[in-house]
């Protein structure tokens, strides 16, 4: 079985988080002009302080987004990296309970998706299978960081996966974007340069070989497009380009749009040259501009380019609060030492 890189492990878990972070203080916002006039600056736009999401709000939820905290997205991702730390496995039925007891105290921002999660677990029927049926949002990425680093190179890495989606999401398209974007971290931190990662994701994506789902041409279609458009435009004109179609879910954390720019902006890393901590900033830099829910997005893009680098910036390290950052290092402990 590949040996998975222990250092790419730390590095996508902390570059998920921190990605995740210094996209919060604009997040939601999805007017290019507003961004510019919100953002510190155009050349460094990341964790603008005080920050200004839209939505939610360190007003409105003591304790919770303030300068350098995660989004409410960044704070299941902690969660979902607590619990592979201390369990070093992933069970369905009991991530869903573990899920249910931290969203029950938890006092930041829930959206729609986990007050029905709740709903569901509290009826104690089977409607918690049906739950998130509707729902095509990358919200998946924050619950799947951690398992892929938890169970790469393992056969039913792609079922633990699926298994961490559908604790509230049971969406197909959702599972089936969900578990690409794990397939290409999981290359990654089997030691594989992010271009042959890139690769063998077209290769399967184009081939009956896939194993995403029975219907995944979606998937190649999108990284079609994205491979594409990188040849040809900057993050703007693509999300202009986005917006345009609806069907592409837009600025929105809707797919396919969230695996485009991700999987996009990956292919520009790829053409700039090796991959590094720069590589990394430029690229979270540019999703801020790009808008909309940028947080969503930069889970995935964090913890690619994060375990690519193999390191991560320390001028985000230390934007973000200390405290949680203890909490991460001894999750990210507990899952390395399972790979042992």
């Amino acid at each position: 079985m590949p040996k998975v890189d222990q250092k790419r492990v730390a590095a996508a878990i902390k570059g998920a988080l921190l990605a995740d972070a210094a996209c919060m203080g604009t997040h939601n916002i999805s007017d290019p002009d507003e961004i510019k006039a919100a953002v510190p600056s155009e050349d460094a736009p990341e964790f603008k302080d005080p920050p200004a999401p839209k939505g939610y709000s360190a007003a409105d939820y003591p304790g919770h987004y303030g300068p350098g905290m995660s989004s409410p997205w960044g704070e299941q991702l902690l969660f979902a990296t607590q619990y592979c730390g201390k369990h070093k496995c992933v069970t369905p039925g009991h991530m869903s309970v573990k899920m249910k007891e931290w969203a029950e105290q938890f006092g930041g921002y829930k959206d729609e998706s986990i007050n029905e999660f709740l709903k569901c677990m509290l009826a104690a029927d089977r409607s918690v299978e049906l739950c998130g049926a509707e729902d095509e949002r990358a919200h998946g990425f924050a619950r799947i960081i951690p398992v892929v680093c938890l169970y790469a190179g393992e056969v039913d890495m792609l079922e633990r996966v699926k298994d961490a989606v559908m604790v509230y999401q049971t969406n197909p398209k959702a599972i089936r974007f969900v578990m690409a974007g794990a397939s290409l971290l999981e290359s990654v931190l089997l030691g594989n340069e992010l271009k042959s990662a890139m690769e063998k994701a077209m290769e399967h994506a184009m081939s009956s070989s896939s194993n995403f789902s029975m219907d995944d041409s979606d998937i190649g279609d999108a990284l079609l497009t994205s491979l594409m458009e990188a040849k040809m435009k900057d993050v703007s004109q693509l999300m202009e380009g986005l917006e345009e179609d609806e069907s592409q879910g837009g600025r929105t954390a809707r797919f396919p749009s969230p695996f485009i720019v991700n999987t996009f902006t990956f292919y520009k890393a790829i053409a700039d040259g090796e991959i590094n901590e720069d590589s990394y900033v430029k690229a979270i830099r540019a999703n801020i501009l790009a808008g909309g829910d940028t947080c969503c997005r930069a889970i995935l893009m964090g913890a690619i380019l994060g375990a690519a680098a193999g390191s991560v910036p320390q001028s985000f390290v230390d934007k973000f609060p200390k405290d949680t950052m203890e909490k991460v290092e001894k999750a990210i402990k507990g899952i390395i030492e399972s790979l042992d």
